[in-house]
């Protein structure tokens, strides 16, 4: 959101260090002469020249203000809080896109403002649930509901692991089914995605702690410190059977690496189209995934570790694949959208796998009402218990409809700013 200051010798603009954590931004001034940068505001985005000299910015759907010198760059007084309730395009969550900071006002030379209400998006509220292959459904957390992303299921399925994405809460959880416990695992930064190591005794999982996503690794039971593997955005897919590397997901194509040797990572299946959502085989022998190659988003397999012997297994559009435990099975989902609003599909085909693959044509076991169970881009948003009986999904609440948002306007808005915001 980068705005000219008077004179045009310097920007003003937002940094955000953390990617989706609107808490840690920063406004900024750069010299377009000399380069230099001044801090002038933590926790702020959205800034902007006021002629009265002051800088207006967003504040999780508060509009402050402070006094401003443009000669010196520099605040130069205390902050005010002018408007509460201000939309600002803060935690979003799907499609991450939306997630820009911006705040929805603006204002004229002449000294009027616009603004539209709302604030910022409320947290997604959501629990988990079992859903049997009849479709019929049963609640797994008795805890209230949380904005919970992505869950996991332990190699003996009595853990799992969660992400939560909300505006205050962005970490990992474990949750015991015997116990009925739910264990906070991560505490810095934005965690989530996280896959589990074959023994169970390892995930692996992506956070932002400093600018980009990073991959990382750490004891599944939270003891110990998280090792980061990789700083270049890589989305782990799937532990190999040897527990020590990972098929993962980067800027649309798939790859493999060592968490020991993290440096010398193998692109397996790079192309101009789109590849995500990389899934092994429990033998190790098969790499299912999704791309849009064909024009539509519809699942593949390929041999592995050679990627060759291509098969499309999905007909009509698929997403999200899951091998069975045992091998013979292949599910994934496939989202359907009509006037009357979406519908998650949930398929699988029996699979013939080893030294040779053949696939059968998919079939349907459940449908579900789109508007209570979100996908992802880079990752499954459910899981298959080892037996294949049932799968794992976060059910996603209805949550109650915001205010209809109105778009204010102030006459005589500077005269207000001036008397309100005074500087030192």
């Amino acid at each position: 959101m980068p705005r000219m200051l008077p004179g045009g010798k310097w920007l003003l603009f937002t940094v955000l260090p953390t990617i989706n954590d609107w808490q840690t931004t920063r406004v900024v001034a750069q010299s377009l002469e000399t380069e230099e940068r001044k801090v002038l505001l933590e926790g702020a985005a959205d800034a902007r020249y006021v002629p009265t000299g002051h800088l207006v910015y967003m504040r999780l759907g508060d509009l402050d203000a402070a006094p401003f010198d443009a000669q010196r760059v520099a605040v130069m007084g205390g902050e005010v809080t002018l408007l509460r309730d201000v939309m600002q395009s803060v935690n979003s969550t799907v499609p991450i896109a939306l997630d820009t900071g911006s705040g929805q006002y603006a204002f004229s030379e002449s000294g009027a403002l616009v603004y539209a209400t709302g604030g910022v998006h409320l947290d997604e509220q959501g629990s988990l649930e079992w859903i049997r292959r009849d479709g019929s459904r049963e609640s797994i957390v008795s805890e209230p509901p949380k904005p919970y992303f992505l869950p996991r299921l332990s190699p003996n399925g009595r853990q799992i692991v969660v992400g939560t994405i909300g505006l205050h809460d962005h970490d990992l959880w474990r949750y015991d089914l015997n116990e009925r416990s739910l264990t906070r695992l991560t505490t810095e930064g934005l965690a989530e995605h996280a896959v589990w190591s074959p023994d169970g005794s390892r995930i692996a999982f992506v956070a932002s702690s400093r600018g980009s996503y990073s991959l990382f690794w750490m004891r599944a039971d939270g003891g110990g410190t998280p090792q980061r593997v990789t700083e270049g955005g890589e989305f782990p897919g799937q532990w190999l059977p040897d527990g020590r590397s990972l098929v993962f997901a980067k800027n649309g194509d798939i790859g493999m690496l060592s968490v020991d040797d993290p440096q010398h990572a193998q692109m397996l299946v790079s192309t101009r189209f789109y590849e995500r959502i990389p899934d092994l085989s429990p033998d190790g022998h098969w790499l299912a995934y999704v791309s849009n190659e064909s024009g539509n988003t519809e699942v593949y397999v390929r041999s592995f570790p050679d990627a060759g012997n291509k098969r499309q297994v999905s007909v009509n559009g698929g997403i999200e694949p899951e091998w069975s435990r045992n091998g013979k099975k292949l599910v994934f989902m496939a989202r359907h959208s009509d006037p009357s609003g979406e519908t998650v599909e949930m398929l699988e085909s029996d699979v013939t796998n080893g030294a040779t693959f053949s696939v059968g044509p998919p079939h349907t076991l459940f449908r579900l009402d789109g508007a209570h169970y979100s996908g992802a881009s880079q990752a499954r948003s459910f899981d298959l218990a080892p037996d294949a009986s049932r799968f794992l999904f976060v059910h996603e609440e209805f949550q109650p409809e915001p205010p209809p948002s109105v778009m204010h306007f102030v006459q005589n808005w500077f005269s207000e700013l001036r008397a309100r915001v005074s500087g030192k």
